[in-house]
């Protein structure tokens, strides 16, 4: 069994959630897989800035390593926000997309790396604060856990790993990577998102019920009226 990192401030008890498209979800469902992306495929072009570091020598000259290890990091993207009106448009523009919620000690159940580190994403509002930040970080994928604070919204949680740990049949170049896990395990509950049309849900629902028939799936209420509260305005002479 592989071995589970948990960074500063990680609650091992605790839950994170994951918005996924409908295509990813589906991949996700079939596949039984989870996906980590190369860190530098991601669309922020700052992220993992610190692994472009060079190296200074003893005479003063500076020259770029002929090898990095924080180059070839790959990761997945999870928040700590239950609920999120931002996220549902970033990541179902259609509508029709989905959010799991799983417990941060279920990734134990992932297999195929010896080694995951599990990051709270720190937020940086300058170099200076950067590097700040990261000169006082003991974490082994530190390089690729900062982002700026135009992101902090998302309070995000990573999941790291690094080829060294998926064995020999995983270079170091692939943009992606597959590992495979147990979802009925894995997966707390699914929720679809809050502005779905009512056949949406019900295919979304019926879906789930063949592949995880033992998972809770519901629809976001994030726009739903309450219909128990009533404002009561009262005029008085003035």
């Amino acid at each position: 069994m592989h071995k589970l990192r948990f960074g500063e401030n990680v609650e091992q008890d605790s839950y994170i959630y994951r918005y996924f498209s409908i295509e990813s979800f589906i991949y996700l469902l079939e596949s039984k897989k989870l996906t980590f992306t190369h860190v530098i495929e991601w669309d922020d072009p700052w992220e993992n800035v610190l692994s472009n570091s060079v190296i200074e020598k003893d005479d003063g000259t500076i020259e770029k390593p002929i090898y990095r290890a924080s180059e070839y990091i790959y990761g997945q993207c999870w928040t700590k926000k239950e609920e999120s009106d931002a996220m549902w448009r970033i990541y179902s523009p259609q509508k029709t997309g989905v959010k799991i919620k799983a417990s941060i000690n279920n990734f134990k159940l992932i297999e195929g790396s010896e080694f995951l580190d599990i990051e709270n994403v720190m937020y940086f509002s300058n170099m200076d604060d950067l590097i700040l930040k990261s000169n006082a970080d003991k974490s082994r994928f530190y390089t690729a856990k900062f982002k700026r604070d135009a992101f902090s919204h998302e309070e995000e949680v990573r999941i790291f790993t690094h080829p060294n740990y998926l064995g020999k049949s995983i270079t170091h170049f692939e943009k992606r990577i597959s590992l495979s896990i147990n979802l009925e395990s894995f997966i707390d509950s699914i929720v679809i998102d809050p502005r779905a049309d009512k056949w949406v849900q019900d295919m979304i629902e019926k879906y789930c019920a063949r592949l995880l028939p033992n998972c809770t799936v519901s629809k976001s209420t994030l726009y739903e009226v309450n219909d128990n509260v009533q404002f009561i305005t009262k005029y008085v002479p003035v």
